[in-house]
């Protein structure tokens, strides 16, 4: 999942269609093993290779998007020539807010707090479509403004992404040059923080279970 809020659109983007390629090869890789010393579960518990999904929600200016679905990343490598290709979650993100800011109506353009409120809704949405707690690794990377807003202006965002790493175990990356900024954020969400020329260091392909071990005697 990558959530990105306002700044240069073109640069965030760019750096969600970086991510969605690595998470192609990632899924490929899996898809082309033959074998695996600990092969993945589907939910009804039957050996299956491991699959990525994809979700992407964004703000520019007074647009919004985001996925309605969680977009199945396997699934799109194994589509026959024969099948109509559908735009991905990042091209329908480009689609929807490429167009010029110039061009909407001031008049009836939302809030600041309307935006943010749509926003949370769309994660809480998206997270609603998790499978059960335990069942996926949920990777959570907001690529972040280089000035960090107040705590209370994102209060609703940050609610959403704290249900998620609660419920879901997310491990979530702020993407950012304003490490001291985004700092009391990073602690709420139990989140890392780094720059934009690590971005593809914030997942791990490779990583097959989350959690912590309590052993009592």
């Amino acid at each position: 999942l990558s959530p990105f809020f306002a700044g240069s659109f073109l640069f965030k983007i760019t750096a969600v269609h970086r991510i969605y390629e690595s998470l192609k090869e990632i899924s490929n890789n899996h898809c082309k093993a033959n074998n695996s010393p600990f092969p993945a579960c589907s939910l009804s518990g039957n050996p299956a290779p491991q699959r990525c999904f994809f979700a992407v929600q964004a703000c520019r200016g007074f647009s919004q998007f985001c996925s309605s679905e969680w977009e199945d990343i396997g699934n799109t490598l194994l589509r026959s020539d024969s099948e109509e290709p559908t735009p991905s979650a990042v091209e329908a993100c480009r689609n929807a807010l490429e167009s010029p800011e110039e061009d909407e109506d001031l008049t009836d353009a939302p809030s600041q707090a309307e935006l943010i409120e749509e926003a949370a809704e769309g994660l809480h949405q998206l997270s609603d479509k998790l499978p059960p707690p335990g069942k996926a690794l949920l990777d959570v990377i907001i690529l972040a403004e280089d000035k960090a807003p107040s705590l209370k202006e994102l209060l609703l965002v940050l609610g959403s992404l704290k249900h998620m790493q609660t419920w879901h175990s997310a491990k979530i990356t702020i993407v950012t040059e304003d490490a001291t900024g985004w700092q009391k954020a990073a602690a709420y969400l139990s989140a890392h923080i780094c720059s934009q020329d690590n971005l593809e260091c914030c997942f791990d392909g490779k990583e097959i279970w989350r959690g912590s071990v309590l052993i009592r005697e």
